[in-house]
């Protein structure tokens, strides 16, 4: 069955909403059933991943400040994703971004586990 430009976009809200509930009424930092970042588990170190769990929830909770401070490329990716989507049209992704994606995931990596740096996911 094929979904109507319209039923996908009501499909895309209704699946937005149902996760922003999750986030809102879940939170990570009590729930022991989610996965803890196997990276970090192993390294200690953060990867460019760590902490986006508890932004969400805070995102979800009304909190951008703090939601920030777990993990800043997250929640301001979040925007450019959302953008992207809701484009009529969704044009393909040239080579360049998707390059510069990857590049900017590994300096954040490599920048939040500096002990000088601010990205570091705080509690």
């Amino acid at each position: 069955m094929k979904l109507t430009r319209k039923g996908q976009t009501v499909a895309w809200v209704v699946v937005a909403s149902a996760v922003g509930l999750v986030f809102h009424f879940v939170n990570p930092t009590q729930a022991a059933w989610l996965p803890a970042c196997p990276l970090h588990t192993l390294t200690g170190w953060n990867c460019p991943g760590c902490g986006t769990t508890r932004a969400l929830h805070q995102l979800a909770c009304g909190h951008p400040v703090a939601a920030f401070r777990l993990n800043p490329l997250t929640v301001l990716a979040l925007p450019v994703a959302g953008l992207w989507l809701a484009r009529r049209e969704r044009p393909a992704i040239k080579p360049v971004w998707l390059w510069l994606g990857i590049g900017a995931l590994l300096a954040f990596g490599v920048l939040r586990n500096l002990p000088i740096t601010f990205l570091n996911p705080q509690p």
